[in-house]
Parts: C-alpha cells; structure tokens; sequence
C-alpha cells in the first residue's frame, strides 16, 4: 500500500477512530476500512500530486469526494485540493447516500461528489474499483461540463444493424495494434481509418450519437489517473504506454462489435485517446475534444485507408450476436411501445432533481423511424418527492424521450408513458400508479403537448 507524505500515519489513526467504539467481539462490524483507506489515499496521491499529467487544467481534482460505506458511523470525505480527509456523521447525509453508487449532493454550501466505496466488491475480486469510477464520474460531472456537444442522443439505433457492429469491432481491433505494435503501426492506423469510414457508410446516425467524445475521454482519463495509482506520479511515459497495454481500455474485444454504440465509445474513444497521448504528443487534441471534435476523428484526420477484410469468424459471431440481441431488445422496449399505441395513453414527466438511486440502464436505444429514444432499466429507480409523495420504477421499466417535442412541464427529466387505466387520481391533484413497472403516489398537473398528448407533469 502506497502512501502520500504523512497520510498512512493519518489514515492509521482515522481507521482506529471508527473502528474504537467497536467491541472485540464485533471486529466485523467496519468491513473493507482499509481498502477505503487505499481509495482516499489514491485520490490525495494522484488527483492532489499531479492532475495535470492525467489531463491539462484537469478541474476534478477540485471536487471533494465522499467515500460512503455504509456499514461505517461516519463517511470519509476527501478533499484532494486540500489534500485533507475529515468525516462527517451519518446523521449529516440524505438517506439515498447509502443506496446508490455515485451522485452529487449539496453540503456545506458546495457540491460534493458521493461514492460507493466498496463498489466492484464481490466474494471473487478483493479491491474495489471505486478510484476509478470516482475519477470518470468527477471527469463528467466537472471538466465535461462546458464541453461543447456536437452530437445526437447517446444510444444504438433500432432496428439494430449487424454491419456497423463488425466495422467497430474491425476498427478497434486495429487501433489496439497501432498501440501495441509499433513496426506495423502506420499500417494499422490505415486499416483504421478503412474501417472507419465503413462505419459510417454502415449507419451515418452514429457518428453522431456515438460516446466516443465523452464516455471514451472519461475512460481515458480514469485509466491514466489509475496508472499513475499503481505506479506513482513520477512513472515515465514509456513506463504508462506499457502499463496501458493490460488496462481494460486495451483489452475491449468481447465488449467492441457486441455491446452496443452506447458501450462501445467506452472501448473506441479510450484507445483513441490513449494512442494521441502516445504517438502524437504534439496534437492539442485535448482541446479540440472541448469543441465538440471527438479523440477518433482527431486521429483519423489525413490518414490514408489502407484496405482490408472482415474476420470472418468474428463477423459470424456479431451476426449471430445481434440477431439474439434484436429478440433482446424488442422485449425491453415492448411495454412503452405497447402503452404508446394507445389512444389513451398517459405520459408521466418526473423532475430530475427527484433522483435518488443509481441510474442503471440496460441501454440506450433511439427508434431509426419513430423518433423517440428508449432507456430500460436493468435495476430500480426511486424518486423521492415532497409531501410524502414517491414513485419507484422497477427493473424492466421504460424511460423514453421524444425527438419533436418536449413535456409541457416546468420541471421534468425523467419520462415515462402508461395506459389511462394504470393511472388513478385518488385526489385533486394527487395520482396513483401501480403497474408492474411503476409503483407510487404523486402529486401533479394534467397538461397537453404540442403533439395532443396527455401530460401528468409531476411536482418536485
């Protein structure tokens, strides 16, 4: 375990300060304290040692963090600027701090960033993986914000298509090699670009819904800041290329051509980045990525196409993938398609701000023809609204948005459509839900839309 300057003495006392009031027999009553401990020490050393190496003008080291273990009297909160950890009493903290794995909450007049500290946990993996969502979700929350976004609505458009799947799968393949093979790497980068631009023949919508600006530069950033935690800020650029080389980034291939575009821009933009940080050094591509110009366009500019062929066996097996997930899909999708063809149907808009569990998608799917855009939920997810008002969306439940219209509401983020006879009003204003998929009682207004269709905005 390494230690910043003065912290293994200071996370040593803070560790007996929770564990004291524990009796003997109960020395399970605090468990993972010390891979807590690592986490908190990860983020002064790396995010407060040198954020500048993991990218320029790096903002998130700013943001305080709260690493949430739920089994704990008080949660550590680390301030990586200050370069201090104090605790806060549970008391202090909204209950849905200890329900999700990642969100923003208010405290002290400012924002501060909370995590699951034991996220990634599991009988089998003995080390959370909390560092590392902790720097990608601070990297959105933080240095993205002003970013300017030049694309559509992230997510895999239906009905899903086989080709563009083998294109990226090709496409990255290929750009691992420009990575990891330096002799032979000029001829990758063209076989790239082949690729590439068969993509985007393949399906022009994706190359503007892809996430390769924004998931893939937060997965670049996460492994970088990840690289420098194992090896310490002082490790050389030579030292992070080969290290990068067995990073999750590198080693995407069951996840690019199989996942989704909306899983993929993880993989595809993250090896991007990694090979402009690598090879092309002199490139202010971390700047262009802030104007809207994603790192694999950056990279494929003036690059020549160098021809090549699918793999056939991988092409056979993305085929078959997709048309299993088609099946998949459709099902997902079913009860908001079922719930729209009605000539009753009821949309219900619910404030954002309501949030109070971890967003858990099982993908992100926009309607090639009836531009609206599906989010089915892979876990639950609870919304607690004033006067006693709540509303839980279980797993299997669908969050849609619509490409010609917004809700007529005030305040909405989070959408989702149901027959009329699904919907009781038990009082003036006050709605009752109870289907197999959203359960509640809210409180709102009955609207229309610029379409003729029926609103219950719901109040915050």
């Amino acid at each position: 375990m390494r230690f910043g300057t003065g912290l293994g003495p200071k996370l040593l006392a803070l560790s007996m300060l929770l564990s004291v009031q524990a009796p003997a027999a109960m020395e399970k009553q605090y468990p993972n304290i010390e891979d807590t401990n690592r986490v908190a020490a990860s983020l002064i050393s790396v995010l407060g040692g040198c954020p500048d190496k993991i990218w320029p003008g790096l903002k998130l080291s700013k943001l305080d963090v709260l690493l949430v273990n739920k089994e704990l009297p008080r949660q550590i909160l680390v301030s990586t600027m200050n370069k201090t950890i104090t605790t806060i009493p549970n008391e202090e903290l909204p209950p849905h701090v200890f329900q999700a794995a990642y969100s923003k909450i208010p405290y002290q007049g400012r924002e501060i960033l909370y995590v699951d500290s034991q996220y990634g946990l599991s009988g089998s993996i003995k080390r959370s993986i909390t560092f590392g969502l902790a720097v990608h979700e601070s990297f959105h929350m933080v240095d993205q914000r002003q970013w300017v976004q030049k694309r559509g609505a992230r997510g895999t458009t239906l009905p899903l298509l086989a080709s563009p799947r083998v294109a990226r799968a090709m496409l990255y393949r290929n750009l691992v090699n420009v990575l990891k093979d330096k002799r032979n790497s000029a001829e990758s980068l063209g076989k790239a670009r082949f690729w590439y631009d068969e993509w985007l023949k393949a399906d022009a919508t994706e190359g503007v819904t892809t996430a390769d600006g924004y998931e893939g530069t937060a997965m670049y950033v996460e492994t970088i800041a990840s690289l420098y935690d194992q090896r310490s800020c002082g490790a050389t650029e030579s030292e992070l290329e080969q290290l990068s080389f067995s990073t999750p980034v590198s080693n995407g291939s069951e996840a690019v051509g199989f996942s989704g575009l909306d899983s993929e821009g993880y993989f595809v933009g993250g090896m991007a980045s990694l090979i402009l940080r690598f090879r092309y050094p002199q490139l202010n591509w971390q700047a262009l990525v802030a104007t809207g110009e994603n790192p694999l366009q950056t990279l494929m500019k003036n690059v020549v196409p160098v021809a090549d062929q699918a793999d056939e066996r991988l092409k056979s097996r993305i085929e078959q993938h997709v048309a299993k997930r088609s099946e998949q899909v459709e099902k997902f999708v079913a009860p908001a398609r079922q719930a729209m063809s009605k000539d009753n149907a009821v949309y219900v808009a619910v404030p954002s701000s309501s949030m109070r569990t971890s967003f858990s998608p099982k993908g992100f799917f926009n309607d090639r023809e009836g531009g609206v855009r599906y989010i089915p939920m892979a876990e639950p997810l609870d919304f607690q609204l004033t006067q006693g008002a709540r509303l839980r969306a279980l797993e299997g439940s669908v969050f849609v948005e619509f490409e010609d219209s917004a809700p007529p509401c005030d305040d909405y983020g989070w959408q989702f459509v149901l027959e009329s006879s699904e919907v009781v009003q038990s009082a003036q204003g006050q709605f009752t839900i109870d289907t197999k998929h959203f359960k509640g009682l809210v409180n709102g207004k009955v609207k229309l839309d610029s379409q003729n269709r029926q609103w219950i905005c719901v109040q915050p």
